[in-house]
């Protein structure tokens, strides 16, 4: 398995299920991330604050979760990005690297976080 894509909703705290799920990627040497869906039905000043709870819930580093939403298309591009990279042999980082997930104009083929 080269990368496992964890779906968490945003409107609601870290659920221990999800904590245990990320903690077995761990101890398989899984690499994955953690997509906070529905942003979209937030208001704004709860989406950092639901997005810190599951973070400090799951333990997860600064990066994590990646907000998301196909109603706004927030996050969408940059999850696939993550994904074909990984298919194209990108290798994803340690999760706990904050430049996971930082976000580069400059690339060009869109692959974010990944190294080659």
């Amino acid at each position: 398995l080269q990368l496992a894509v964890l779906l968490v909703d945003s409107r609601r705290d870290a659920q221990d299920s999800d904590a245990d799920l990320a903690a077995a990627f761990e101890e398989l040497d899984v690499p994955y991330v953690v997509v906070a869906t529905k942003v979209d039905k937030l208001k704004k000043g709860e989406v950092e604050r639901n997005l810190k709870a599951i973070r400090e819930g799951m333990e997860l580093p600064d990066n994590l979760p990646i907000p998301a939403s196909v109603v706004t298309g927030e996050g969408v591009r940059l999850v696939w990005s993550i994904i074909q990279g990984v298919c194209a042999g990108a290798v994803l980082r340690d999760v706990s690297d904050t430049p996971l997930l930082a976000e580069d104009d400059d690339d060009e083929r869109g692959e974010v976080g990944l190294d080659d």
